[in-house]
């Protein structure tokens, strides 16, 4: 009686557990990792990266990408101010009111990851853009963590096997996605480019500046407008689009 009493105590823990974060499988490895950060790819150089911050202020990132300054496996201690200032941001904002996943439009730009622990689980929430200001507050101040000075290099990454697995998408060589400089007047510049028929399809979405276009492929060669959009300092990204892109087209 006293053992089935106790397994039915330890069923429920087990169900009011999974009740409040169901959403949230991955478990944390006896409770080391206590906030992350995992930036994945785009279609420009976007940093590849992987942040924890463990439980006392040991911080640790995985440098994978165009990660200015690292490519390796780095490791540092937090003052306790500022490892505080990070823990307070995390418990203010409440972060299982977000959803695990949010949508995108634009699979080109990187995926986001953010973890943290919360009652012994690791709650992960992934998005790209158009998420809530609180959430974006979370995922600037560990960007700026792995930003800052003072990373003791604990293995340089130069293996071959050591590398980022990334898909080999297939190109749609007649769409250009565009990203504009600051400043740039579209209508305007659209006319620098006239004789190459350079034109819109849409824009990507309503609160980013990306711009799907396209060009008349019997008047410059895929290569040749490419090239000369990249070195053009009125946009600031440049890249063909992807057969993988779910977007309306």
């Amino acid at each position: 009686m006293k053992i089935t009493y106790i397994l039915a105590i330890f069923s429920f823990t087990l169900l009011m557990t999974s009740c409040g974060s169901g959403k949230y499988a991955t478990k944390a490895k006896d409770g080391e990792v206590e906030m992350s950060l995992k930036k994945g790819m785009c279609f420009g150089k976007c940093p590849v990266y992987n942040l924890k911050v463990m439980k006392g202020g040991m911080a640790e990132i995985s440098a994978q990408k165009h990660v200015q300054g690292k490519k390796g496996l780095y490791r540092k201690k937090l003052d306790k101010n500022a490892y505080n200032d990070l823990l307070k941001t995390f418990k203010e904002s409440n972060f299982t009111q977000f959803p695990a996943d949010y949508k995108s439009n634009i699979p080109d730009l990187p995926l986001v990851t953010i973890g943290y622990v919360v009652e012994d689980t690791l709650a992960l929430v992934r998005g790209k853009e158009e998420r809530p200001s609180s959430l974006m507050q979370l995922q600037y101040k560990l960007e700026k963590l792995a930003q800052s000075e003072g990373w003791d290099l604990i293995e340089e990454y130069t293996r071959p096997d050591v590398k980022v697995e990334e898909e080999k998408p297939t190109y749609i060589l007649s769409e250009i996605i565009i990203l504009p400089s600051p400043g740039t007047m579209l209508p305007k510049w659209f006319k620098s480019y006239e004789e190459y028929g350079l034109r819109v399809l849409k824009r990507l979405t309503p609160n980013q500046n990306y711009w799907l276009i396209t060009y008349d492929e019997g008047k410059v060669k895929p290569e040749k407008i490419l090239t000369m959009l990249k070195a053009d300092d009125a946009i600031s990204e440049a890249e063909f689009n992807k057969e993988t892109s779910k977007r309306d087209r």
